[in-house]
C-alpha cells in the first residue's frame, strides 16, 4: 500500500518536465479568486460551477495575472481522461524488461514446466510461473524443461515474469510467463480452467516425444497383439486338452475292469 501511494503521488504530479508534453497540448488553466488563495480551479472545475461563480473566476483572471496560470496536466490526468490518444504510447513489455534486466536479472531453471522464483523482499513464499511464455507477437511457446534462462521479476507487477534467453544468446528477450496462482477449492470454474490449460500444455510438450517414438509405439502395440494371440491360442489348446483328458477319465470310470475269474485273454 505504501508503494502504491507513492506511485499515485508520482502520477499525479504537475511540476514535471516530461518530454513533448507542451507540444502535445497536455495543458490546462488554473484559476483562483484571490491572489493569496491556495484553492485553484481547472477549466473542468469551472464548467461545473454556477454561471455567476464561473464568471467571477474568469473576471479575476483577466484583471490579476496572479489569479491565472497555465499548468501541465499530470500523467494520471492525461491517461485517465484518454487525452493521450495516439500522441503518447505506453512502452511495450519488452522495453520494460530491458530496463529492468541489468539490475534484476537472475538465472532460473524450468522444472516440471514451472519457473520457481523466491524474493523475500517481494513475497514471503516462493512464486511459481508457467514455462509457457507469451511472445512479443502474441503467440505462446513452451520453453524446454530443465533449461536455464534469465528471468526478471518486477516488484511492481508480480503477475508475470520476464524471460530472457540463457547462455546460448544471453540477454535476448523471449517473452512473459504467467504466474501460476493457487486456486481455491471453492472456485470450481477457475480450477477447471487451470486444469484444462495445464493438460493442454503437457500434451503439447509431449507431442514431440510422441512423434519421435511413434514407430516404437506401433511396434510395441503389434508385439503385444501378437503375444496376446499366442497366449490365447495356447490357452485354447490347454482348455481343449484338459476337456479331452477329463472326458477320457470319465469314460474309463464307467466300465468294469476285468477280475481274476474272467476268461483268459488270448495274446
Amino acid at each position: 500500500p505504501a508503494v502504491n501511494h507513492i506511485l499515485e503521488r508520482i502520477n499525479a504530479r504537475t511540476d514535471h518536465n516530461l518530454e513533448g508534453w507542451t507540444e502535445s497540448g497536455f495543458l490546462t488553466r488554473a484559476y483562483r479568486l484571490t491572489a493569496d488563495s491556495q484553492e485553484w480551479k481547472t477549466d473542468g472545475d469551472l464548467m461545473a460551477l454556477p454561471a455567476p461563480v464561473r464568471d467571477a473566476y474568469l473576471h479575476m483572471s483577466s484583471i490579476d495575472k496572479r489569479c491565472f496560470f497555465p499548468r501541465k496536466l499530470s500523467p494520471a490526468e492525461v491517461f485517465g481522461s484518454g487525452a493521450a490518444g495516439g500522441e503518447v504510447i505506453r512502452p511495450p513489455q519488452s522495453v520494460i524488461a530491458e530496463i529492468l534486466y541489468e539490475d534484476l536479472a537472475r538465472p532460473a531453471t524450468v522444472r516440471d514446466f514451472v519457473f520457481t522464483v523466491q524474493d523475500i523482499e517481494i513475497a514471503p513464499e516462493p512464486m511459481h510461473f508457467e514455462s509457457r511464455v507469451m511472445l512479443p507477437d502474441g503467440r505462446e511457446e513452451e520453453l524446454r524443461d530443465r533449461e536455464t534462462y534469465d528471468v526478471v521479476l518486477s516488484p511492481f507487477d508480480t503477475s508475470r515474469l520476464y524471460v530472457f534467453s540463457g547462455s546460448r544468446s544471453k540477454g535476448a528477450f523471449l517473452g512473459t510467463a504467467k504466474r501460476d496462482e493457487r486456486i481455491q477449492n471453492r472456485d470450481r470454474e477457475a480450477a477447471e480452467r487451470a486444469f484444462g490449460r495445464n493438460n493442454k500444455r503437457f500434451a503439447e510438450a509431449l507431442q514431440g516425444t510422441r512423434n519421435r517414438n511413434a514407430g516404437r509405439t506401433r511396434e510395441a502395440a503389434e508385439r503385444r497383439g501378437h503375444n496376446a494371440d499366442v497366449v490365447g491360442s495356447q490357452a485354447e489348446f490347454a482348455r481343449r486338452a484338459t476337456a479331452l483328458l477329463n472326458e477320457t477319465l470319465t469314460h474309463d470310470n464307467t466300465h468294469t475292469h476285468p477280475t481274476h475269474e474272467s476268461p483268459e485273454i488270448d495274446w
